[in-house]
């Protein structure tokens, strides 16, 4: 997506992921957490261990994603087209055609 809006750097492709990808990533983590967290009431240990099973897969989650990965890809992240897939896809098509052309040249020479 930040391809299609022209992103060619490290830094303009962490601030949009960051403002686009980020709000909706913490809300679906607080609602997660938070409607686990709802089984902490429960007077079944199952439901006990389930909630907290639940919260701290998401918190650690969080902070993987929020405090290591962000900032790593700030750091280390791709620019301009490394790992962009249509590129990916475009460079073995065009080797594909290469090698048919071989193909058809050597078959003509033989």
């Amino acid at each position: 997506v930040a391809a299609k809006e022209n992103i060619e750097s490290r830094e303009g492709k962490f601030r949009f992921s960051a403002e686009r990808m980020g709000p909706t990533v913490l809300a679906g983590s607080i609602t997660t957490a938070g409607s686990s967290a709802v089984m902490f009431a429960c007077q079944l240990t199952v439901f006990n261990k389930m909630a907290t099973l639940i919260v701290l897969t998401i918190v650690c989650s969080m902070v993987y994603a929020l405090f290591w990965f962000l900032p790593f890809c700030y750091l280390f992240g791709p620019e301009g087209d490394t790992g962009q897939w249509t590129v990916l896809f475009k460079a073995s098509k065009s080797e594909k055609q290469n090698e048919d052309v071989l193909t058809e040249s050597a078959s003509i020479t033989i």
